[in-house]
Order: C-alpha cells, then sequence, then structure tokens
C-alpha cells in the first residue's frame, strides 16, 4: 500500500489544453471540471477518471495523453471565464472574443451564443435560480442576459461601480 500523499505532492494532472489555462470551475455537484485557455477551448472532465501521475513516464517521455475529458471548440478568442449553471445541466463562457456560449454539458455542444460585449468578455456566472446570466467584459460594461430567450436586458456601467482602475 503506497503511503499517504503530502500536502505538496501532486497526484494527478488534467493534460489537454494547448497553451495556458485562464479559467476553471466545479459543477455544483462537484462531479465535473470545467476549464477554458488560451487554445479557445472548454474542456469538461470527470475528476474520477483522471489517472494518477507517472513521474518516469513524464521524464523519459512515454506518458500517454489524457483523454478523460470533453473538448467543446466554437470561440475564436482565448476563453477567459468558466461557470456551471446551478442545476449543473448548462456551462457558460466567455471569450476575448467578445462573446459568451452557453453549452449543455450532456451533449457536448453549444446552445447559443451571446453577443453584445465591445471588447473581451473577462467573467460570467449564473444566477442562483439560472434564470439569468451575468457577464463583465473589458468595454467596462456589465451585462445583464435572460437565459429564456438568450437576449441582453440589461446594460450597466462599470463607472456605477466605482474604485476600479481597469477592466
Amino acid at each position: 500500500q503506497s503511503p499517504a500523499p503530502t500536502l505538496y505532492e501532486q497526484q494527478t494532472q488534467f493534460t489537454g489544453h494547448d497553451g495556458a489555462v485562464y479559467a476553471a470551475a466545479f459543477s455544483p455537484k462537484g462531479d465535473l471540471i470545467a476549464s477554458g485557455g488560451y487554445d479557445k477551448l472548454v474542456m469538461i472532465w470527470n475528476p474520477d477518471e483522471i489517472k494518477p501521475i507517472d513521474i518516469g513516464d513524464e521524464l523519459d517521455g512515454t506518458a500517454e495523453a489524457d483523454t478523460n475529458h470533453t473538448t467543446l471548440s466554437g470561440h475564436s478568442g482565448p476563453v477567459r471565464s468558466v461557470a456551471f449553471s446551478p442545476n449543473g445541466q448548462l456551462l457558460l463562457s466567455g471569450s476575448e472574443d467578445n462573446a459568451l456560449r452557453v453549452w449543455d454539458v450532456v451533449k457536448g455542444e453549444s446552445v447559443k451564443a451571446l453577443r453584445g460585449h465591445g471588447s473581451g468578455v473577462r467573467t460570467c456566472t449564473f444566477s442562483p435560480d439560472g434564470q439569468w446570466i451575468l457577464s463583465g467584459g473589458q468595454d467596462e460594461k456589465i451585462r445583464v442576459w435572460d437565459l429564456q430567450g438568450y437576449q441582453e436586458t440589461r446594460v450597466l456601467h462599470s463607472t456605477v461601480f466605482t474604485g476600479h482602475l481597469d477592466a
């Protein structure tokens, strides 16, 4: 039996993105992890299916590529934010392509692209009841979207929220 890992000992790694990973989020039940990155992709992982690291294989270059994830493509810019809906059935991603995408987690496909920001989307989230989407962008605007009709309902200029010196 292997000894218990120490606090600083890496046990697994999620590999698949080509470049920096900018965002990661747990699903509400904690059974999935979503990530978004520089490679313009969103990936969905089941942490229970991630294999432990074999340091020897890593060092000699014989480690197998991790294929235990679903890859979602559709953004034309790096993905800066990801968020699961409260019921875990939908995933939201915000990108430097000025758009948000709503994804069906089970089907692994894009449901809708939401456009309205004048520059990159830096953050996005669902309301606690799952009926609304909130996004913030480099255009210094916060946008509120109605999930039922996939339409923008409000725009709040960031000057309403004073104190920040950047997007």
